[in-house]
């Protein structure tokens, strides 16, 4: 084989797992919240998260977990929401999840709400 076939046989392979590279195609996104609220409905109360998925990579979401973290005054809650998208790279979706407290004596710090974690795939 000729150095000059060789160098470009070279140069394809370089080039050929530069555009299979891995992060190339692992789903990217952000997570934030939007609205929080306290809610009862027939005796029970819950927190009420209002949210959003961004799609910041360059392959489709199709699925995405959000873990929450808040506090009450009698405890510390962890929760997380799991959807199946169809989210195509640099699209939003607008999501909700809720969680009802163990007790309805309970009142939640709506300051202590945050997203723990997301993961997309």
């Amino acid at each position: 084989m000729s150095p000059a076939r060789r160098a470009v046989l070279v140069l394809a392979f370089a080039l050929s797992l530069a555009a299979c590279e891995r992060d190339s195609y692992l789903p990217e996104g952000t997570a934030a919240i939007l609205d929080k609220a306290e809610v009862e409905e027939d005796g029970t109360k819950s927190l009420a998260v209002q949210y959003s998925v961004r799609n910041s990579g360059r392959s489709a979401i199709a699925l995405s977990t959000v873990s929450f973290g808040f506090a009450t005054d009698a405890r510390r809650y962890y929760f997380s929401d799991t959807q199946a998208l169809s989210l195509p790279a640099g699209g939003v979706v607008y999501l909700s999840a809720r969680l009802a407290y163990y007790a309805a004596t309970e009142s939640a710090d709506l300051s202590s709400v945050e997203i723990l974690g997301a993961f997309f795939e």
